[in-house]
């Protein structure tokens, strides 16, 4: 007595489903889908204008190839003592920053009265 097994479905029905389900099914979240319009928005008006200075600074009017603008700047004495004079300004409000907010944050990494969880 000889035993058959069941007929298999040769073909498949294709998967019907919305964006939803597609989207799903690679991992992506439609909410995921919401950044988009922020992400446009940065690259327009924080991106674009960066590059275009960037590409705007690599012309130098005078001649003296790409970083023509560069070496004109770091070679002048009045700008390197800007750039000094921010250094020593800049440098210690940092660190006097971190190391004020650094113990603040590991104190409010523990409970407290009034913390929700």
């Amino acid at each position: 007595m000889a035993v058959e097994a069941p007929a298999r479905a040769e073909a498949r029905a294709p998967r019907r489903g919305g964006l939803r389900h597609r989207l799903a099914e690679r991992g992506v979240d439609r909410v995921l889908l919401l950044l988009l319009p922020a992400v446009l928005v940065v690259a327009l008006l924080f991106l674009y204008p960066m590059m275009y200075g960037v590409g705007l600074s690599l012309q130098p009017k005078d001649g003296g190839g790409p970083f023509g603008n560069y070496t004109g700047f770091f070679r002048d004495p009045y700008q390197r003592g800007t750039i000094w004079k921010t250094l020593r300004l800049a440098l210690p409000a940092a660190l006097i920053n971190v190391g004020a907010s650094v113990p603040i944050a590991y104190r409010l990494r523990g409970r407290f009265r009034g913390r929700g969880c």
